[in-house]
């Protein structure tokens, strides 16, 4: 998308600080009559006055606010607000940067001043660089509280003290002008501007309808997300901001991982339905809502979300919310995977063998942890390659024998960004998408991993078929799993395509 149409606020902010910096800029050399205007001589260092200055320079400066701001930023990513915690740095880095390449074009010297040797001296005097980054970050913690649906004046009034407080101590330590202290406010405008614009984060909301008639019900998986309760006001006001009522909330456990939250859904008769969990919940829910109808929108809040991933639905938890309620429907495959004990839905990718055992070695507590990097390190433990016999029938094609150390069914094709493992597939093309690995060797399976992760052509241990339906016979028994889910030892199992079964909210094209 243009930047300029992301946020027209954060476009015309950006070229209205650029210009006003530029101007400003221009003019600094002509301003002694502005910088006259403070009077007041700086105390003597081993004051009362001195010392606490001193003290208040050393807390407030770049390197402090730095930490200070990367602490709020990992706070605002583990809510999955991952647009203004990217933000959030940007801004600081554009402000330091700024202020740093600004002063040596422009060659401003500093004022005398009897604390020359605090560290906020070393370097030219135009623009301040401690204005600059704290106007910078002033502007996205209002931005942080626009994000999560919060009042923001607090922040603002809170943010124009605090900038107001640290040009204060500058000027009162005489060891910057009243020309540099406007300077580096116009820096810090300008960087979080174009911050918020590459990051597309709005800080004003234009012209948002208010509460309608539509009716939302939002399955959540509580062992997934973080911080339900910015979560849940986030969803609330986005959805009234939308034209939606009160939604109603549906949590799931570990007795039942979103079917009867589903089932209620669908009688309910919801205009849209929000998930959030990760792809297990996912499935689930989409399983039951398979032909039901149900506009469906997927808030990403696993480790994967590898459905999410292919999709392009946005991981960034704000930026989810706007697509669900802004999308048009697309009709979307699923995969109905018949087992001994009953039916399953697949959305991602199905599998029998390595994967399956991998899935089912992999600890959850090192998943939240390292996030996907868990599935390397119990991979690590089946590098060996295990064949099983298994003969495989797709649709009514004859029989097909093999010795198969992994057979994957796909709906969709990458396995991780830049990790394809169906290039072919696609949710909408009502195929299933089948690979057969018949590894023998530890070097065959080290050659198959490598052709997969560098994509090159498939060798003589790789074999690919489509179709609509594929049945698995394992006479000796397989692991199996569903969408990361291990369902346990399979030795009869069909995979059936169901096109078009659930109209998810997605990105147009994706």
């Amino acid at each position: 998308m243009a930047w300029w149409k992301r946020s027209r606020v954060a476009f015309l902010s950006a070229v209205v600080f650029a210009a006003g910096l530029v101007l400003w800029t221009l003019l600094a050399p002509r301003m002694d009559a502005l910088d006259a205007l403070w009077s007041l001589a700086p105390p003597a260092p081993e004051s009362v006055a001195g010392q606490l200055l001193s003290a208040a320079a050393l807390v407030t400066s770049a390197p402090v606010l730095f930490l200070a701001l990367a602490g709020v930023g990992w706070w605002a990513s583990r809510r999955r607000l991952y647009a203004i915690s990217g933000a959030m740095v940007l801004a600081f880095v554009l402000a330091w940067s700024g202020s740093t390449m600004l002063a040596s074009l422009v060659g401003s010297p500093r004022p005398p001043s009897p604390f020359d040797y605090l560290i906020t001296y070393q370097s030219p005097g135009y623009p301040s660089m401690q204005v600059a980054v704290w106007t910078a970050a002033a502007i996205l913690v209002v931005a942080l509280a626009s994000t999560m649906r919060r009042p923001t004046w607090l922040p603002l009034v809170g943010g124009v003290v605090g900038v107001a407080a640290v040009a204060g101590i500058e000027l009162s330590l005489g060891i910057h002008t009243v020309t540099d202290a406007v300077g580096g406010a116009l820096l810090g405008a300008l960087a979080a501007s174009v911050s918020n614009l590459i990051s597309d984060v709005h800080v004003v909301r234009e012209g948002l309808p208010g509460r309608g008639g539509k009716t939302a019900a939002v399955i959540v998986n509580p062992a997934k997300v973080t911080g339900l309760a910015i979560f849940n006001e986030m969803v609330e006001k986005t959805l009234a901001e939308h034209g939606y009522g009160q939604p109603l909330w549906l949590l799931t456990s570990r007795e039942d991982p979103g079917h009867q939250m589903a089932r209620i859904a669908v009688e309910r008769d919801v205009d849209l339905l929000l998930v959030a969990g990760g792809d297990g919940t996912v499935r689930v829910v989409l399983g039951e809502l398979a032909d039901s109808g149900v506009r469906v929108g997927i808030l990403p809040s696993g480790t994967g979300n590898l459905l999410a991933r292919n999709l392009s639905i946005p991981l960034d938890l704000e930026r989810a919310l706007l697509l669900a309620v802004t999308a048009e429907p697309s009709a979307t495959d699923l995969i109905e995977v018949s087992l001994p004990d009953g039916t399953q839905f697949a959305a991602v990718l199905a599998g029998v063998g390595i994967d399956a055992n991998i899935m089912g070695d992999t600890n959850e507590d090192l998943k939240k942890a390292i996030g996907p990097a868990a599935y390397v390190v119990a991979g690590a433990r089946h590098v060996k390659a295990s064949p099983f016999p298994v003969t495989l029938s797709v649709d009514d094609g004859p029989p097909i024998e093999a010795e198969a150390s992994l057979v994957s069914i796909g709906n969709v094709g990458d396995l991780q960004e830049g990790v394809t493992l169906m290039p072919d597939a696609n949710a909408h093309d009502g195929l299933l998408h089948v690979l057969v690995a018949t590894p023998h060797t530890t070097l065959d399976m080290a050659q198959m991993i490598t052709g997969v992760l560098l994509e090159t052509a498939d060798g003589p241990n790789i074999a690919r078929y489509t179709g609509s339906k594929l049945r698995l016979l394992l006479p000796g028994g397989a692991m199996c799993q569903i969408d990361g889910d291990v369902v346990g030892r399979v030795e009869d199992v069909t995979f059936e395509i169901r096109p078009g079964a659930v109209q998810l909210l997605v990105p147009a094209g994706a």
